[in-house]
């Protein structure tokens, strides 16, 4: 399936370029308001097996309130990288501190088309970094046992994981070594964003 949302990132926001596993380039950029949009058609170009992979239910559309939580982002306590490879919206990845100060809770998001190419590590990578400059001390990570990809990548991370109710919790301790290429300028492209 060809997807048909295409994405222009404003020329004044910071962007990241990142190689991907097939040799393409992913461009990252922080999400802000303006990209609501783009998230809405990302949903509606998602399978029934992401939205399951990501939502724990297949959802076909979000309400207000959820579209306004997932895009009012403060790129602080909920911070949200998207990708954009071939001028087409590839994923979203997000962080959301937790209440406890303790964890951040991750959500990645990849369009069926980009799944297995990198984008998701890219992202995560992203979000590692500017967690990591910020003194978040660890992600976790709500799993439904089918997503094997990304079961795979907690494996490879040296996550700490568990079963609750269905679900593969996860936590990746910040304070072990996990290299992140472009660290500097994702930490750079986030404080030129949030200075504005």
């Amino acid at each position: 399936m060809r997807q048909t949302m295409r994405v222009d990132i404003p020329e004044s926001r910071p962007r990241v370029e990142v190689r991907l596993d097939d040799g393409s380039v992913a461009v990252l950029s922080p999400l802000s308001k303006e990209d609501r949009r783009y998230l809405v058609e990302g949903l509606e170009e998602m399978s029934m097996e992401s939205r399951f992979s990501r939502f724990g239910q297949g959802r076909f559309r979000l309400t207000e309130g959820e579209w306004d939580y997932l895009t009012d982002v403060d790129q602080s306590r909920h911070v949200a990288w998207g990708a954009v490879v071939g001028g087409f919206g590839a994923g979203v990845g997000r962080y959301i501190m937790l209440d406890t100060g303790d964890c951040a809770e991750v959500a990645m998001t990849v369009l069926d088309e980009y799944q297995g190419r990198g984008v998701g590590t890219a992202l995560f990578l992203a979000l590692v970094a500017v967690a990591r400059s910020d003194g978040v001390p660890a992600l976790c990570f709500d799993v439904v046992p089918s997503n094997s990809r990304v079961l795979e990548f907690l494996s490879m991370a040296n996550a700490e994981v568990s079963e609750s109710g269905g679900l593969v919790v996860g936590r990746i301790s910040l304070d072990q070594e996990i290299p992140v290429p472009h660290e500097a300028e994702f930490v750079e492209a986030i404080r030129s964003f949030r200075a504005g």
